[in-house]
């Protein structure tokens, strides 16, 4: 087969810059260039790997294929060899392109500067066994369903945990809040691992799958048989991605957690305390949701390195790494030799003035730290002294005593309106905020405006909850099914069994 090198032709530059999903291509086809592409019986054009050419917007039209505008798609299409300036570079003003083809071409370039929305999705044909459980290793396969994934739930007879902690809203007692966030559209396959037929199984399905995803204590899967080497010995292009409170290292590597245990162990408390020094939790699943997010990433890396490089890799996340680089700045400052290394307490925050000021009638958030900001603030408090203060006139001395200019700043802020002193601030151009209840966060307009919500399923089943936060230009939210009913993947037939959706 001839293979052109992608800058020689018109097809090689959309290539190099027309996303990957448009192509509906894997990365390291795309990468490839421009390979012979021919047309198949099924209508649609594809390179001598099967993937779909971009562009040709082929169809069949009573066994001839054709493009949209009535052009014959018969034998191969060879890009012609493109001049090249005397730069070296591919001179647009030289090329030849094939007369018959000419507004293939046309249409590929305009649609290379403008992506269109289809139906193709990145991860469309990929398959992921999930056995993770609750909230971190669940919402990274949500993540990955909504990439166009398909995400079977490998669960115990009685279902995953999430399944069970349910609402203690009245009225809501069947509603599963932890549940049903982050399974959305996945498939649900029931197996005791503590069983060989339930291992045997598993097995199986490992054979087509590309990801893994683990959420137990490190070394469970390995004593049920379904551990790296296993999966590894089934197939070997199987990422396996590890996710665990404490990484496996060391004395420590092994010891359960969640949220709130990380949360604690990693300092992520440090200065939440209530009035009586007791320290406050952070009331929803701020380690989880990152874990998640960091987790789906890695496992988009993992995939990115195996169809570029052809190198399957394992991947492993642990909540409490997580937990610690999400306050890297404030460890920084603590790892600097000149520092002292106790921080307790109330925290000092390079970022002053920002915080949480109470009004006459609620609470706001506010940050001016900015040296401009901080200029403007001043003047509209009609406090421009301020900036002549020695405990305020440079950031590192609204550091220093932040806690005398939170206190300077509250004294002022008190006696107003939230709504009038957010406006007078707004309008000049500084970030403040009422702090917004739960309930006034769904009612909000900026909630409305970037259609957070998403409903699936029909009248015999439905389900509203909050989307995954990407968005994409080209695709919309792959996974538009509801969370799947507790073994609803149970094959009849073993062959049945690893057949891919």
């Amino acid at each position: 087969m001839r293979h052109l090198r992608s800058h020689d032709t018109v097809l090689g530059e959309v290539l190099r810059t027309w996303p990957h999903h448009q192509l509906g291509r894997r990365p390291s086809q795309a990468h490839t260039g421009g390979s012979d592409i021919e047309a198949n019986s099924g209508g649609h054009r594809r390179d001598g790997r099967g993937a779909l050419a971009p562009g040709t917007d082929c169809h069949d039209e009573g066994g001839a294929v054709r493009t949209r505008n009535g052009t014959a798609c018969r034998g191969r299409l060879r890009p012609s060899r493109r001049r090249r300036s005397s730069s070296g570079l591919p001179s647009r003003r030289n090329a030849t392109i094939p007369g018959k083809f000419h507004n293939i071409f046309r249409r590929m370039i305009t649609m290379a500067a403008t992506p269109v929305r289809t139906e193709l999705h990145p991860l469309d044909g990929y398959r992921v066994l999930d056995f993770t459980q609750n909230v971190a290793g669940p919402l990274a396969g949500q993540v990955l369903a909504d990439l166009g994934a398909e995400v079977i739930k490998i669960e115990p007879e009685r279902g995953e945990a999430a399944r069970h902690i349910v609402s203690m809203r009245s009225g809501t007692h069947t509603l599963a809040p932890y549940f049903i966030p982050n399974n959305r559209g996945k498939r649900s396959f029931v197996a005791d691992l503590r069983t060989a037929d339930g291992v045997a199984a598993v097995l199986e399905l490992v054979e087509t799958a590309d990801v893994v995803l683990d959420g137990f204590r490190p070394g469970t899967m390995d004593a049920w048989g379904i551990g790296i080497e296993q999966v590894r010995e089934r197939n070997s292009r199987c990422i396996y991605a590890s996710l665990s409170a404490y990484g496996g290292n060391g004395a420590n590597g092994m010891k359960p957690g969640i949220d709130l245990i990380v949360q604690a162990e990693s300092g992520v408390l440090t200065g939440l305390t209530e009035t009586d020094g007791t320290p406050q939790r952070i009331p929803f699943q701020l380690v989880d949701g990152a874990s998640g997010h960091v987790l789906a990433q890695a496992v988009l890396a993992a995939l990115l390195h195996r169809e570029r490089h052809q190198v399957t890799t394992n991947v492993q996340v642990a909540m409490y790494d997580v937990a610690v680089s999400l306050q890297s700045n404030r460890l920084t400052d603590i790892l600097d030799p000149a520092a002292g290394k106790s921080v307790s307490g109330a925290m000092r925050f390079a970022t002053a003035p920002s915080g949480i000021y109470r009004g006459a009638d609620g609470y706001f958030a506010m940050a001016a730290y900015i040296p401009k900001h901080w200029t403007r603030l001043a003047g509209l408090l009609g406090r421009t002294d301020f900036l002549d203060d020695p405990r305020f006139t440079t950031q590192q001395d609204r550091a220093r005593n932040s806690g005398e200019l939170q206190e300077e700043l509250g004294r002022i802020f008190e006696a107003s309106r939230v709504d009038e002193t957010v406006a007078l601030l707004s309008g000049a151009g500084l970030m403040a905020c009422r702090v917004h209840s739960l309930s006034e966060v769904v009612a909000s307009e900026v909630f409305a405006e970037n259609e957070l919500v998403i409903t699936v399923g029909d009248e015999t089943r439905r389900e509203t909850t909050v989307r995954t936060p990407a968005r994409y230009s080209a695709f919309g939210l792959a996974a538009q099914l509801p969370t799947p009913v507790l073994g609803e993947f149970q094959p009849r037939s073993g062959a049945e069994q690893i057949t891919r959706s």
